[in-house]
């Protein structure tokens, strides 16, 4: 099957079911990272990625993208690569929370700078983790910085030690990356959706 949406797979998948009540969807806005983990699923075709794949999705590309989505939607996850090296950032989530919609960022925070210039809101939101080549007290210091102007930082379970690989050795496979977040719809950087997080790997890497 062809990657990317098609109606067919929205029905094959049951999605439909759930798009009644809103779609959450989860857009890539870059694909450059300064991490590139060995557990992570980008770095899967980070060596087969044309250097076009690694341009940013513009503010005025995800305004129409948005504008014109075909399904309500409920909530939006901005994700990378790591987001913050998107010049846009800042102001594609702004505008995401000018039309009321709950947004959620997984971030590295490496790069924190640009969130501080994004409006503080209960709709907004901060994933994060301290990933393998991060290094941890960079990591706890950006977060208490970043926790005392957005107080919604959620970390993962894991807190803020370092991820350890050995225990993620087998995180970045197709398997579980057709799994990791089962339910969004995926949007690529130019604007291609895809129903989980290999599709794009392997279209990108073509």
């Amino acid at each position: 099957m062809k990657p990317g949406f098609t109606w067919h797979k929205i029905f094959r998948y049951g999605i439909i079911r759930r798009l009644k009540f809103g779609a959450s969807v989860s857009i890539t806005i870059t694909h450059r990272c300064n991490l590139y983990c060995d557990y992570c699923a980008l770095k899967l075709a980070h060596n087969k990625m044309p250097h076009s794949a690694y341009k940013d999705m513009t503010f005025e590309f995800m305004k129409k993208q948005i504008d014109n989505f075909p399904f309500k939607i409920r909530q939006i996850l901005i994700t990378g690569g790591e987001p913050a090296l998107n010049k846009d950032f800042p102001r594609i989530v702004n505008y995401l929370l000018g039309k009321g919609f709950c947004v959620v960022i997984y971030s590295n925070l490496t790069e924190i700078e640009p969130f501080f210039k994004i409006r503080k809101s209960f709709r907004f939101r901060i994933q994060s983790t301290c990933h393998q080549k991060m290094d941890v007290e960079k990591f706890d210091h950006n977060f208490r910085k970043l926790n005392q102007y957005h107080h919604h930082i959620q970390v993962d379970e894991l807190g803020k030690r370092r991820l350890d690989y050995s225990n993620l050795k087998d995180w970045c496979t197709v398997d579980t990356s057709k799994n990791y977040l089962k339910g969004y719809l995926r949007m690529g950087i130019d604007g291609i959706l895809f129903l989980n997080c290999w599709e794009p790997i392997e279209y990108y890497s073509r």
